[in-house]
């Protein structure tokens, strides 16, 4: 409350009365200071009883409550302690006007709206910033709207996001542009999308969406993350095909969407899809997207495994991007092919996308791609809408030279015909390093931002390499800019430190078990039963992929008994263990000894150890693959770092399951794939 507002002025009789008696008073004081010999001191003079009113300083802010208009809601600002309130009309338009002192203006801005009636359960939210960076946007009128700054738009989306960010900031309030800074630079902006969605279907379509039983808040409902999540996988499960064409909805709606202008587009944007999953960064490519526009129309579009040279053009609130060359990119999905036991190889082609801005943190892209299956399954065109988390420079964590010098970690590498792979790098103190699975030399050196390696190769590609943040004790979230003379791409994943105090050994009397790929349990699954792909070493030498999956109400696991190619034996080979499945070339029978001159090696992979905690191991996978009719040595070699978690032979059935972060709803943007 500011007190000048409040303060009662006195009337001029009254002051005039109280002047005499003041008058009278010092008469008689001065009387007694002569009658006392000065030993009575003169009255202090009295202090002014109406101090001057503190400047005010003052902004309107304009907007829309909406994912459709909100009819009539309160709408409210708050600043520190301060609140403001105002009605919006009947198409959820309002005009609220701030007054506060001008030595608060460093608060920060949160504007609220609730519905009424029988929208009442309906509260939005939206982080606006601080009143002095909003009042510096408003320019000379002081009137802030919309296209100065589109947090004034109070939205599914703004809440959405706004949510996310309390979440990760422990349940407090965010406070300072810092602080919501910091904050937006881990956000998963697809969690934003999918929340929004899940909103939109409630309030727009209350008959076929209510609110759950007992709730009579939305803010309340969506602010506790179990319910959360359960109202938001509710919601998509009733009928995907509608949650999808709503995310499409709102990506087409310009009050929900920021406004682009050619003017206004970076020279460059960077995209990323982020998550906190212990198992995310392992296992998906293709989740950092890069975008250049240059004043032409021209441009460029890179990822982790494709470059094309680009066209585009601003068509409403969006961009639309059109590749030089159709993009084509591999996601490895849940069996669907007769004979393949675990996974298919899917493959997505595209043309283009469009971009389209939710906040100045989040992308929406927008692409239609053909999917087709390596077997008799009909190709299919579908178009989805994914969001992504826009990153700048300063998202990246510093670095000095005691993360860096000396150690060994993976990193990412440009194989000339190969693309893209993983490998582990020794980092010398000196300036130099040498990676192990390609033997590539090169110098490396911390810039002066300290967020930045830089790694010039021998063979002439050079490498940019940044932090986006800490996955567990060994593992970092590593974004990578790779340059070659031809082309550039740009991706994130994992980077496992071999932690010299925490070392990987093989020992043969050791690797018997279950190793766990990504630990135990089918991501999303609700079966106890299941306990997803590992790897077993059995006593002797003998082995098998196995992996779980429900059929009608019965568990069925893949394994070597049921699907022989899935058998393996291995041996530790100096500080590495070798897997190699086999095949009788005559017998047409897997699991042959190599005795046999007619058996022969079609799979094989190298598991070099990085680093141990407990059970869980760290490792990089060096694999190849026999094409069909060829030899070993004709396979293309991958490389891949994971991590397992160990269970002994024979061990009870106790399963963690993995969170349902990466639901099917989540995945599908042009190769989010399985590595």
């Amino acid at each position: 409350m500011i007190f000048s507002r409040h303060s009662r002025r006195l009337s001029t009789a009254v002051l005039s009365t109280l002047m005499m008696a003041l008058a009278a008073c010092s008469s008689s004081d001065n009387n007694n200071n002569n009658n006392n010999n000065g030993s009575t001191p003169p009255p202090t003079s009295n202090p002014n009883p109406n101090p001057p009113a503190p400047t005010l300083s003052r902004l309107t802010l304009t907007g829309t409550v909406t994912d459709a208009p909100i009819a009539n809601a309160v709408v409210t600002a708050t600043v520190g302690a301060e609140t403001f309130t105002v009605n919006a009309d009947a198409n959820g338009n309002y005009s609220l006007e701030i007054e506060i002192e001008e030595g608060a203006t460093d608060g920060f801005v949160t504007l609220s709206a609730r519905g009424v009636g029988s929208q009442s359960y309906v509260e939005f939210t939206s982080l606006a910033g601080t009143f002095a960076s909003l009042q510096s946007q408003a320019g000379s009128d002081q009137t802030l709207s919309n296209t100065e700054n589109f947090a004034t738009q109070i939205t599914n989306v703004s809440t959405a996001q706004a949510v996310l960010l309390r979440e990760a900031n422990d349940g407090q309030p965010v406070t300072s542009e810092a602080l919501l800074r910091s904050l937006s630079a881990n956000l998963n902006s697809q969690e934003v999308l999918d929340l929004a969605t899940a909103i939109k279907l409630l309030v727009d379509d209350a008959d076929n969406y209510p609110m759950p039983d007992g709730e009579t808040s939305l803010l309340d409902l969506i602010s506790d993350s179990t319910e959360r999540e359960q109202f938001v996988d509710a919601t998509y499960n009733q009928n995907p095909a509608m949650f999808s064409s709503t995310q499409s909805a709102i990506v087409n709606d310009s009050a929900l969407t920021q406004p682009v202008s050619a003017e206004t587009l970076p020279a460059s944007l960077t995209a990323a899809m982020l998550s906190d999953a212990t198992d995310f960064t392992f296992n998906y490519s293709n989740r950092v997207h890069n975008y250049t526009f240059n004043t032409d129309g021209t441009g460029t579009a890179a990822a982790g495994d494709w470059h094309r040279q680009t066209t585009w053009t601003v068509e409403g609130s969006s961009v639309v991007i059109t590749y030089g060359s159709t993009v084509e990119v591999t996601s490895y999905e849940p069996a669907v092919c007769p004979g393949d036991a675990i996974q298919t190889e899917v493959t997505y082609t595209s043309n283009g996308v469009k971009l389209t801005l939710l906040s100045d943190r989040v992308l929406a892209i927008t692409e239609t791609s053909e999917i087709s299956y390596p077997c008799d399954i009909e190709p299919r065109t579908e178009t989805t809408t994914v969001a992504r988390t826009i990153l700048s420079d300063d998202d990246f964590e510093v670095l000095g030279p005691d993360d860096l010098d000396d150690s060994s970690q993976s990193i990412y590498v440009y194989v000339d015909g190969l693309g893209v792979r993983a490998d582990v790098a020794d980092l010398n103190a000196d300036g130099t390093g040498t990676t192990w699975a390609f033997n590539k030399s090169f110098t490396w050196a911390l810039d002066a931002t300290s967020r930045i390696v830089d790694i010039s190769f021998d063979d002439g590609s050079v490498g940019r390499y940044r932090s986006l943040g800490e996955v567990d004790l060994v593992t970092t979230d590593l974004f990578y800019e790779i340059e070659t003379p031809s082309a550039r791409f740009v991706d994130a994943g994992a980077s496992v430190y071999a932690d010299p105090e925490l070392p990987l050994v093989f020992n043969p009397a050791e690797m018997p078990g279950r190793f766990y790929q990504f630990g135990m349990g089918i991501e999303g699954s609700s079966d106890s039963r299941t306990k997803g792909f590992r790897l077993r070493f059995n006593d002797g030498g003998a082995g098998s992929l196995e992996n779980d999956r429900i059929d009608g109400d019965d568990l069925m696991t893949e394994t070597d008994s049921n699907s022989p190619s899935l058998a393996f034996s291995w041996i530790v080979d100096g500080e590495d263990v070798v897997i190699q499945h086999t095949y009788h070339i005559v017998d047409d029978v897997y699991g042959c000894a190599l005795i046999d001159a007619d058996c022969i090696v079609w799979d094989m992979r190298h598991l070099v150890p990085l680093a141990r905690n407990g059970n869980r191991y760290y490792w990089m996978e060096y694999r190849q693959t026999a094409p069909p009719a060829g030899t070993l040595d004709q396979g293309i070699p991958t490389t891949l770092v994971r991590f397992y978690d160990y269970e002994p032979l024979g061990a009870p059935a106790i399963v963690s399951h993995k969170s349902a972060e990466l639901s099917a709803r989540k995945l599908r943007f042009n190769g989010a794939s399985r590595r």
